[in-house]
């Protein structure tokens, strides 16, 4: 159809026609996990899977009755509020959550699922509030371990290549580990202990690794995981270690960039997940974490449109933080190439003290005059994108001058790009531009350039403005510390 379509069109438009998407509205993504391996370690139904999850024999009516129980019964136990019932008054063991955190991920039947995650969802918040207050308010709620969530992760098609880059720390789990748990292991010579009946035969997943879900990645069960991830950690920040948390972060970084969550509404589940994330890494280790993160996050993939689409998922008062800091390493590392100067530095003096001024001067070489192609406009609107975020939200008195700045040259950039019917990539360019330097004036006109603006007459601001678009404004920031001297009343062509 689309060639029929084609040949209709006269030959003197096909040079109108628009064929490519030159910078496309989406991130490039990356094959994170693969669909050919999903299911591959556990699967459900599964009657064995409670075993695996470290749920013994000797425990008490409730345990023993789901060890005996069939698939059917199990789900029917589920769906019915019965576990929820039964632990939502009595400890329930980590085993029993952890097959319930499996259930969520894996099962097949979306009201399983989401019966799997209400009844986690409940017994949580019986957990909550059956704290002792003896215990000092220590939460004893239950989170999923590193080992529970990789091996969840693993499930879907994962692996230590495609959840962590070269640079990135990993955590200290096997393969082994995360493929047989040692309740399995345990579980080998389970006819010698004489604990329980003969076995009944393997589930599918450990007989042939087929896997009884359809073979695309159940991204509603993955979104659930995130949740359940979410509010565990809520709960429980102290549940991780710093380091956990960091290689926790960077999971969470990957698995957004999975092509088969482009086109799903997964940004607010993933968005919360990171705030969690980094609201639970201890305050005294905040400025070492961040420069570790801005140190590894330019190799953690290879297009900088999935490093921008990981940048606009931080928000809250951390994420924010971390986020300027992200792109002013981005923008570094983009322009390094252009620069005919050494690049700036990117230490952690100059992370823990980033200032606007440190994204001026990376941008030193960027603003001369160039021929757009359409490689390089894909490139450009990434950098301004960065550019963007990384003057942050609100700004200081002494980043007045370097605002200024900015905008000039956006502003000078904005007219030397030249649109073409044809060409409809410069348009959008140049109108991210446009937004960005207004956003840039915003901000320029939110710092009082002196202590008494109050006071200052309509013409004196208007002339203000005159001069931030001539490039004229270079503040003092002495005369702004002493305040207003006589000349600063006079008008600029009368000094």
């Amino acid at each position: 159809e689309d060639e029929m379509a084609a040949s209709n069109v006269p030959t003197c438009m096909n040079e109108f026609s628009h064929t490519e998407d030159v910078i496309p509205d989406l991130h490039q993504g990356e094959a994170v996990f693969n669909n050919d391996r999903l299911g591959s370690i556990f699967s459900l139904p599964d009657s064995q899977l409670l075993v695996k999850c470290g749920l013994e024999t000797d425990s008490n009516k409730m345990e023993k009755l789901l060890l005996n129980s069939s698939e059917e019964m199990l789900e029917i136990m589920i769906t019915t509020g019965s576990l929820t019932n039964y632990y939502s008054f009595n400890p329930c063991p980590d085993s029993v959550m952890r097959w319930l955190f499996y259930a969520v991920s894996i099962h097949p039947s979306w009201h399983v699922m989401n019966c799997a995650y209400q009844t986690m969802w409940s017994i949580i918040e019986a957990q909550q509030q059956n704290l002792n207050p003896n215990d000092d308010g220590v939460s004893t709620v239950w989170v999923p371990t590193m080992t529970d969530i990789l091996r969840v992760l693993f499930n879907y098609g994962a692996d230590f290549e495609t959840l962590f880059a070269d640079c990135c720390p990993r955590p200290p789990i096997s393969l082994d580990e995360i493929i047989m748990t040692s309740a399995d292991k345990e579980n080998v010579n389970s006819e010698q202990r004489n604990e329980r009946t003969p076995p009944p035969p393997p589930s599918p997943a450990d007989t042939d690794n087929s896997c009884t879900v359809d073979s695309e990645l159940p991204v509603c069960n993955l979104l659930h995981t995130i949740k359940i991830i979410t509010d565990t950690l809520r709960r429980r920040l102290t549940a991780f270690t710093t380091e956990e948390l960091i290689q926790l972060l960077v999971i969470i970084w990957r698995l957004s960039l999975d092509h088969n969550l482009k086109w799903d509404a997964t940004e607010s589940d993933i968005e919360s997940c990171i705030m969690i994330v980094l609201r639970a890494i201890p305050e005294d280790s905040w400025c070492d974490t961040m420069c570790r993160l801005c140190a590894m996050f330019p190799s953690l993939t290879t297009h900088h449109s999935n490093h921008l689409s990981i940048v606009n998922l931080l928000f809250d008062h951390k994420g924010l933080d971390l986020q300027c800091r992200l792109c002013y390493v981005m923008v570094v590392k983009l322009l390094s190439e252009e620069c005919t100067s050494s690049p700036p530095a990117t230490d952690a003096k100059t992370i823990k003290n980033y200032k606007i001024s440190d994204l001026c001067s990376a941008l030193n070489g960027f603003w001369r005059s160039r021929k757009i192609s359409p490689d390089d406009c894909y490139r450009l609107h990434t950098v301004v994108s960065l550019v963007a975020l990384g003057v942050g939200k609100e700004s200081r008195r002494a980043d007045r001058r370097h605002l200024a700045v900015i905008f000039r040259n956006m502003k000078n950039l904005a007219e030397s790009i030249r649109e073409d019917a044809t060409s409809l990539y410069r348009s959008k360019l140049k109108h991210l531009i446009i937004r960005t330097s207004i956003r840039v004036q915003f901000l320029y006109q939110s710092i009082p350039k002196l202590k008494s603006t109050v006071f200052k007459s309509a013409k004196t601001r208007q002339q203000d403005m005159l001069q931030l678009n001539d490039g004229e404004m270079s503040d003092d920031e002495s005369t702004e510390s002493r305040g207003p001297t006589p000349e600063a009343f006079i008008p600029a062509k009368l000094q």
